[in-house]
């Protein structure tokens, strides 16, 4: 089904799964007490908004490693154009879903936010598997 994902992209994205869940399972411990400071109403709206988050992320994760991929086959001027272009593309998408998430109150935009924050230490816990696996 994804054949064009590499083996490492989907070990960054079951990993950032993984930190969602414990996002997630933190936020029965906030939300509830907490909720009106963090900008969670409840947990639903909580719970979808990390949903939104994570779909958000996989998609720019995704859409980042295909404009690699692509660029790759290209001269230096039209690849660092595209790579820019996309690069665009990528933030402005995040800025709507974000602005409609928060506009229209349905979702938690912190829920939203906060997988998009976790990418980076997924990329890192990946980096340091990847490495162990290496020097055995």
């Amino acid at each position: 089904m994804f054949d064009f994902v590499s083996d490492t992209s989907k070990r960054v994205l079951k990993t950032l799964f993984i930190l969602c869940l414990a996002a997630f399972a933190a936020g029965f411990l906030f939300v509830p007490r907490y909720g009106h400071i963090v900008m969670a109403k409840n947990m639903p709206s909580y719970a979808l908004g990390i949903v939104i988050g994570y779909v958000l992320c996989a998609a720019r994760f995704l859409l980042l490693e295909r404009a690699l991929n692509k660029s790759m086959d290209m001269e230096k001027e039209s690849a660092s154009s595209y790579v820019r272009l996309q690069y665009m593309m990528r933030y402005f998408l995040a800025a709507v879903i974000l602005i409609v998430v928060a506009v229209t109150d349905v979702a938690s935009l912190l829920g939203a936010v906060l997988p998009l924050l976790l990418l980076q230490p997924a990329v890192y816990i990946v980096g340091l598997k990847e490495k162990k696996k290496m020097e055995k």
